[in-house]
């Protein structure tokens, strides 16, 4: 049991850093509607495209690897502490919160990304 929290403390981590490593690597991909950071505004030029998909892939990657380590940190402790369900039971606390850290990425990129489209519109005039 314990190998199966541990294993899935670290799915989601594990998938936010192979997610980032993608979106950094292809972060010059064509504008689409299936791959990479798709909001309205990162989808306005390729400028505010790559932008988006290079700083979301750094978050993503740093992030994953620091969620991987927290987890295995929290299911090992909680292990040692109350056993296996309790290590189970961290794991998941951990991927919710992991979750909601991502999803919170979202207003950070945009907002960057607004002062980075406010600075080519000023560039350019």
């Amino acid at each position: 049991m314990l190998l199966i929290s541990i294993l899935f403390a670290i799915l989601t981590p594990f998938i936010l850093t192979l997610g980032g490593i993608i979106l950094c690597k292809n972060k010059e991909c064509d504008i689409n509607d299936i791959f990479g950071y798709r909001t309205s505004r990162s989808m306005k030029n390729r400028d505010n495209r790559v932008f988006a998909n290079e700083l979301c892939g750094k978050i993503l990657f740093s992030g994953g690897i620091a969620a991987a380590v927290v987890s295995i940190c929290a299911v090992s402790l909680a292990y040692a502490v109350s056993g296996e369900s309790a290590s189970f039971v961290s794991s998941v606390a951990v991927n919710l919160i992991t979750a909601a850290a991502v999803i919170a990425v979202i207003p950070y990129v945009e907002n960057k990304l607004k002062k980075f489209e406010k600075e080519n519109e000023n560039d350019q005039n």
